[in-house]
């Protein structure tokens, strides 16, 4: 699915981040958070490119949590076979916000869909951004609401 043809709605989407480094309590104030989520109320939008964020989209996904992808590369030739229920379901959308991106991500890609993703939120959810890091940028300059997880700022 292309960018422009995700349907977005009125409401804007719930982001989830972390940075790639994060002290080991990050991931699990951010797996008690996935599970408090309410999967009739919460959609989730994110890149899913770090470890933390990967395994929260894991447990999302098992827990019926629709949710958004915005990958920051072409698009898939192979679909990971856990996102393949999810995607026939209309549980799961993967975006391509970037029509130039080449098959692997570079660091300038992943801070511009970074910046992409966050312009989308409404909520953003933060396990851990490192001090003076890409993140930690990116939020600064976001108008959403910022919610960081416990020991996270």
């Amino acid at each position: 699915m292309d960018a422009r043809e995700a349907d977005f709605g009125q409401s804007r989407k719930t982001v989830f981040v972390c940075s790639k480094r994060c002290p080991g309590n990050a991931l699990l104030h951010a797996i008690d958070w996935v599970k408090s989520l309410d999967p009739a109320a919460t959609t989730l939008l994110g890149g899913w490119h770090t470890p933390v964020e990967r395994e929260v989209l894991r447990l999302a996904l098992l827990r019926g949590v629709p949710v958004i992808i915005a990958e920051a590369r072409s698009p898939r030739t192979v679909i990971p076979p856990a996102w393949r229920a999810p995607l026939a379901e209309g549980r799961l959308h993967i975006v391509h916000p970037f029509s130039d991106a080449g098959p692997r991500i570079t660091a300038a890609q992943a801070a511009e869909r970074t910046r992409w993703v966050l312009a989308h939120a409404r909520y953003i959810v933060v396990a851990h951004a490192s001090p003076g890091g890409t993140l930690a940028s990116a939020l600064a300059a976001t108008t959403a609401k910022v919610l960081y997880l416990a020991a996270s700022k």
